[in-house]
């Protein structure tokens, strides 16, 4: 979808949108927009995480995808003209004439969030069997680096919580 020559509302702007792979919230719109802005001719960005595109106004030149994945390699964000077709939107298990297919990617993912979860309650029946949890108190007679803990583990948890 690179429109090289499609002239902005800035007449004197072009415009070029490249599909980007790798964006998962707001801050990597940010990220994108911000580290853009840098480079020579790049006048305005406008990075949409729900679209998986990034608009650039530039002067002179079109920004090269080859520079952009390189820029961006670290950060894990990949640039292309055409849309990226992700294998996650198939389905774990599908039928076709050749018999069963399993999406690799996808249930890979699935048996490492399995993996985690089951950590996670085996941890939680060794603390509640070991008697450990029930020692760990915080109450009015404990000392302010308690509390100070004790809120920095409440905050991290429900923040992760929300955000997932």
């Amino acid at each position: 979808m690179a429109d090289a020559d499609k002239k902005s509302p800035n007449q004197s702007l072009k415009e070029c949108t490249y599909y980007v792979k790798g964006m998962h919230c707001a801050s990597c719109e940010i990220l994108i927009e911000k580290e853009l802005l840098k480079k020579k001719g790049v006048e305005a960005v406008e990075a949409s995480m729900s679209k998986e595109q990034a608009a650039i106004f530039y002067e002179g030149e079109k920004p090269a995808i080859g520079e952009l994945n390189k820029q961006f390699q670290k950060e894990g964000y990949i640039f292309s003209e055409k849309q990226i077709q992700e294998d996650k939107k198939r389905p774990i298990f599908s039928f076709d004439e050749k018999g069963l297919k399993i999406n690799k990617a996808l249930f890979s993912r699935y048996l490492q969030i399995l993996g985690i979860a089951l950590l996670l309650l085996l941890g939680f029946f060794f603390l509640s069997q070991s008697g450990i949890a029930s020692r760990v108190v915080v109450s009015s007679v404990s000392p302010l680096p308690a509390f100070f803990l004790f809120g920095l583990i409440a905050g991290v948890s429900s923040c992760a919580a929300l955000v997932g």
